[in-house]
């Protein structure tokens, strides 16, 4: 789903292709079975996504590219699972290793799990398991997870 590049700001920046890789909106209102696209999306979505930007401006996860290719994500129909139970409150899911990331919990939100319409409407819950992130020799990313109701529409 990504291909490397330099922006013209001379940014590394990994090519969001989620364009060719995901259904388009006819085929997802046409398709009678729940999806969920889920996993590291390469992508903060918003600057509220994000501990703090001014380190980061220049990497491939807050560059404009990336960040039009999630909105045209969602304007297909799809639903940010974690934005829609979380809207106001700052979720994060991935720690680097570096500067002390996790003790200093400057965190941002790059993994996600996007839900069909008539799945969005089952929705419960939301989450992302910390905990797992501050065991030893853990992943960068912490387990993000959601709840649904038990007969989604």
């Amino acid at each position: 789903m990504m291909g490397e590049r330099l922006t013209d700001q001379g940014a590394l920046f990994y090519e969001f292709s989620l364009d060719r890789h995901v259904p388009s909106d006819h085929l997802l209102r046409a398709i009678d079975r729940f999806v969920i696209l889920a996993g590291d999306f390469n992508v903060v979505p918003t600057d509220a996504d994000i501990y703090s930007t001014r380190s980061w401006l220049k990497n491939a996860l807050l560059q404009q590219e990336s960040r039009a290719a999630y909105e045209r994500l969602l304007a297909q129909g799809w639903t940010d699972a974690m934005a829609e139970i979380h809207p106001n409150e700052p979720v994060w899911t991935f720690w680097s290793y570096f500067r002390e990331s996790w003790a200093r919990n400057a965190g941002l939100r790059i993994d996600h799990l996007s839900l069909t319409p008539d799945l969005a409407e089952a929705l419960t819950g939301a989450g992302v398991d910390r905990e797992v992130r501050g065991r030893e020799n853990a992943s960068d990313h912490a387990p993000v997870w959601i709840e649904l109701s038990k007969s989604p529409s």
